[in-house]
């Protein structure tokens, strides 16, 4: 099952995948005309195409807020499935969106963070710029990164990069993708030069932690490469888009979460043993 909005590309890629992986796949909205029936452990859901019983797996795609009785419902019977696979359960997502909680944990992963300032003060903001004359401003929820103006919570130093990397988690394989920009926020340059590359060993470490702090399947990391060649941790998406990313780069995401989707909860479990032999960054040694 799919949890989304109505119009979602990301979410069309994956269900291409599980459908020509023969699987029965259910796409629901929080608001779709659905007929919901359940006991504790069990859920039913109908809509005028389909009817599921007791899925396997569930992909927390974008399904907005869960502020209807319907859409109450729903998820409480699919939190009370004993067996269900989420992608991500949406605790984890809440919990691993909050920026202030990541840098901590990045931290404790092993990541290099940027100098990071949290705080509204004049005085203590001030400080912070005559330290990094070129800091940037960002908001603490999820959403724009780079405030140029205004009165962003989180001040952090401005790394000199000679590039941007996407690495996009899906269960135990990683996705790294080298951005080359000329602006500071490569998300508004349509000429930007996207190249999958491996990622360091190190790298590869810190994130696995990072995932099995948050209890999260899939995730979309930001790093910034320093000229030395160093990567920051800027932030991590739980939920981030990749289609884009899947059609500039030929990376197989939606497959590897297809995949993910289809497996048994068995096999799913073994990703989290540590070392497991399902780890691996894109089919290439970083």
């Amino acid at each position: 099952m799919i949890l989304t909005s109505q119009d979602d590309v990301t979410a069309d890629m994956v269900v291409d995948q599980l459908t020509k992986k023969n699987r029965r796949v259910h796409r629901v909205a929080l608001d779709d005309d659905l007929v919901i029936s359940g006991a504790p452990g069990s859920v039913t859901i109908k809509d005028a195409y389909r009817t599921t019983v007791n899925p396997r797996s569930v992909y927390w795609r974008r399904p907005g807020p869960v502020n209807s009785e319907q859409g109450k419902a729903l998820v409480g019977l699919l939190r009370a499935l004993p067996e269900l696979v989420w992608v991500n359960h949406p605790d984890a997502n809440e919990r691993a969106r909050h920026k202030p909680s990541q840098l901590v944990v990045a931290q404790e992963c092993g990541f290099a963070v940027p100098d990071t300032l949290i705080s509204n003060d004049p005085e203590e903001i001030r400080l912070f710029g005559l330290n990094h004359p070129d800091s940037v401003r960002k908001p603490l929820h999820q959403g724009d990164v780079f405030i140029p103006l205004g009165n962003g919570m989180i001040h952090q130093q401005q790394i000199q990069k000679k590039a941007d990397i996407r690495l996009t988690v899906v269960g135990g394989s990683l996705f790294p993708c080298r951005i080359t920009s000329t602006h500071l926020d490569w998300r508004g340059d349509d000429d930007a030069k996207y190249e999958p590359v491996s990622a360091p060993r190190e790298i590869v470490k810190s994130v696995y932690a990072f995932v099995e702090r948050y209890d999260l399947y899939y995730a979309a990391f930001d790093f910034a490469v320093s000229q030395p060649g160093r990567w920051y941790f800027l932030e991590c998406n739980p939920n981030g888009q990749f289609g884009w990313l899947e059609r500039k780069t030929g990376m197989s995401i939606s497959l590897a979460l297809a995949d993910l989707l289809a497996e048994e909860p068995g096999l799913l479990q073994d990703l989290r043993e540590p070392g497991g032999g399902h780890r691996r960054s894109s089919g290439q040694d970083g």
